[in-house]
């Protein structure tokens, strides 16, 4: 069994705030995040364990089935070392290994199933749902929220589209990565695998593919007013965090030749870096990222907007 299998299924980022959901860290964020973190590590730990238990099984009534005539068949250690003296060959080892990684690939597979659809429960998506319309709920299915919950650490808050309530407005966000460090207003760029987009301080960027030239409304206004209502939420509370505007393009190409544009860009060619560079990322929960996630919260609320107006 590796080092690796027994550390842990991976990490699971909290997503506390999904459009208008109402998510239960709202009512406790500084007790939630670490309950989720030991319910996940505490699940890990049993399907792990069902799993060794299971396939150290089966193997076993394989080799008894090839043994049956030996007085060994009944005890699992000799069994073990009779047939591997039997075959007496490399293939099966590799066959062996093979087996134990694709069936333990299986179970983390359902692991992280797992802990994502108990994320979305907490983000307040499936309160009344069945089995069949959890299955068939687009968010289920959202690749992009899939990646950001379980590639991401368990030191980052996300929020997916949620609406604000600012200045007797109601605005629709993209999304807000809170780390221990830094708040990321970000944006995910799709494009096909030959995508070139060039960057630009226009209204439209231009996507270039196969040989063809496409205008593209620029992700740049949307950056530019998060972080606008991001930075004034934090500024009325005096919370003090880095601000940072990030442009995401896992398939596609950012030509960023335009000087003075103020945001950060991940294309194909970093995209792999970037994540594991974010996801290896032990440092805990801040109390300044707390708070801020904190004040964001409660501008996601319509009574914010009835507070203001009073």
């Amino acid at each position: 069994m590796s080092r690796k299998q027994s550390n842990g299924g991976g990490a699971v980022a909290h997503i506390i705030r999904i459009m208008e959901y109402r998510s239960r860290y709202q009512t406790d964020l500084q007790r939630y995040p670490s309950q989720f973190t030991r319910l996940k590590k505490e699940r890990w730990h049993y399907l792990h364990e069902s799993w060794k238990r299971e396939f150290a099984e089966t193997l076993r009534h394989e080799y008894e089935d090839l043994t049956e005539s030996s007085p060994l068949a009944g005890m699992w250690s000799k069994a073990v070392t009779h047939v591997r003296k039997w075959t007496n060959t490399e293939q099966n080892e590799v066959d062996e290994k093979q087996r134990e990684h694709e069936a333990f690939q299986r179970v983390k597979k359902q692991f992280k199933d797992e802990m994502y659809t108990m994320q979305l429960e907490w983000a307040g998506v499936f309160l009344e749902e069945s089995e069949e319309q959890v299955e068939s709920n687009s968010l289920f299915k959202n690749t992009w929220l899939k990646w950001l919950a379980l590639d991401l650490p368990d030191n980052c808050f996300i929020f997916y589209k949620p609406i604000m309530y600012v200045k007797k407005a109601e605005i629709e966000l993209d999304i807000l990565l809170i780390t221990p460090t830094e708040l990321v207003c970000m944006t995910i760029l799709k494009g096909d695998p030959l995508s070139v987009f060039e960057a630009s301080s226009e209204r439209y960027w231009i996507e270039y593919v196969n040989k063809e030239r496409h205008k593209r409304l620029s992700p740049l206004p949307s950056l530019e007013r998060m972080e606008r209502v991001v930075k004034a939420v934090l500024d009325q509370h005096e919370i003090d965090m880095p601000i940072r505007s990030l442009v995401v393009a896992p398939d596609a190409i950012i030509d960023q030749r335009t000087s003075g544009l103020k945001f950060d860009c991940v294309d194909k060619r970093t995209f792999q870096s970037w994540k594991n560079k974010l996801s290896q990322s032990t440092t805990p929960l801040k109390y300044h990222q707390v708070k801020a996630a904190e004040y964001l919260l409660n501008v996601c609320e319509p009574k914010h907007l009835e507070q203001e107006e009073a």
